[in-house]
């Protein structure tokens, strides 16, 4: 007998990621969206276009108070993700949101709280790890063995600003949260699952090269790292990939290992093509074989499936909370602590 699709609705689309996420959902042919909320009636106009199927709710309350939806999925205003979150696990929901799911220690530790006395589940869309073929290669490469031990981790995540497009509130800080917290929570994300939880943050410093006319904007960050297992990391973010570039900004992760080393470029290869998408490769090299380049277009990403096998199973796998909460944890304490180089 066909299981039933989970249902599920749609809070905030004030990042274009909901509509990865959304459609994603869709796709597995397991899921249904009953209904959205958002506010604005520019994002609302968007949603129709992409989703016309998909019914427009009168307010939040009707999404959360509905009995027969299962899951929330957001992609509110940073600093809404956190109460929102509280607000759908005490209504019975379990809650799907982008990155960065937090912009508070404080918002964190209600969550952390909440999902405890609920039982609900928490997933977040790491896209840079859970939706990229080369990260999935890299850590099943890092997992078996293939360059020993993991000694060093560099995560550079730049990024396109595109000034003109991005909404208002992404230049308030309460709002936005910070360049740490928004763009090198992927990069740190990543180094939490391959240190074996939560990292130490030994420094992280932030600053405003190209955006003298915001100071509170901070358009660069970088942090260091030490992990459970001994690993190192230096992570960088910025808002300073050219408009020339081919993808969003060249998105990049290192992987030094005791028996070899690794690249995931993640985006684009300015080594092979400079003027299209040229991601999902990964480079390796190991004292056993000399370098080369192994394609990851043919792997198949499955946090969608996941996510509604977990719903509907009550576990928590795809997207574990400890792991999550620690990720969240020291890339808040990174972006809260970091030295200003610029104002």
């Amino acid at each position: 007998m066909e299981a039933m699709k989970i249902k599920f609705g749609v809070i905030g689309l004030n990042h274009s990621h909901v509509f990865a996420m959304v459609d994603g959902l869709l796709k597995t042919g397991q899921a249904e969206c009953v209904a959205y909320f958002a506010p604005e009636k520019e994002l609302q106009a968007q949603m129709q276009k992409a989703s016309p199927q998909i019914p427009l709710a009168r307010n939040a309350a009707e999404i959360l108070e509905n009995p027969d939806i299962q899951l929330v999925c957001s992609a509110s205003i940073n600093n809404d993700r956190g109460p929102l979150a509280v607000q759908a696990m005490r209504h019975g929901k379990d809650f799907f949101v982008d990155k960065p799911a937090v912009t508070t220690l404080s918002d964190l530790d209600e969550i952390e709280r909440v999902q405890r006395e609920t039982g609900r589940l928490w997933f977040v869309w790491y896209g840079e790890r859970l939706m990229d073929p080369a990260s999935q290669k890299g850590i099943e490469l890092l997992e078996s063995g293939v360059i020993g031990r993991l000694v060093n981790f560099i995560g550079l995540g730049p990024h396109k600003l595109r000034r003109p497009t991005r909404p208002a509130w992404m230049f308030v800080p309460e709002q936005y949260g910070g360049i740490i917290n928004d763009v090198g929570i992927h990069q740190i994300e990543m180094f939490t699952h391959l240190g074996g939880g939560k990292p130490t943050v030994t420094s992280s410093r932030l600053g405003n090269f190209g955006t003298p006319d915001i100071p509170s904007f901070h358009d660069f960050g970088d942090a260091t790292l030490t992990a459970p297992n001994g690993a190192t990391a230096y992570v960088r973010v910025d808002w300073f990939t050219p408009e020339s570039m081919p993808t969003f900004g060249d998105i990049r992760n290192i992987l030094v290992g005791t028996k070899g080393m690794m690249e995931l470029r993640k985006t684009v290869d300015l080594a092979v093509d400079n003027n299209r998408f040229t991601g999902h490769q990964l480079l390796l090299v190991t004292n056993e074989k000399a370098p080369h380049r192994i394609s990851c277009e043919g792997i198949k990403v499955t946090l969608y499936d996941d996510i509604i096998r977990d719903v509907r199973e009550r576990q928590n796998r795809c997207v574990p909370h400890a792991a999550s909460f620690a990720a969240c944890r020291a890339t808040l304490e990174a972006q809260s602590r970091a030295i200003r180089l610029t104002q």
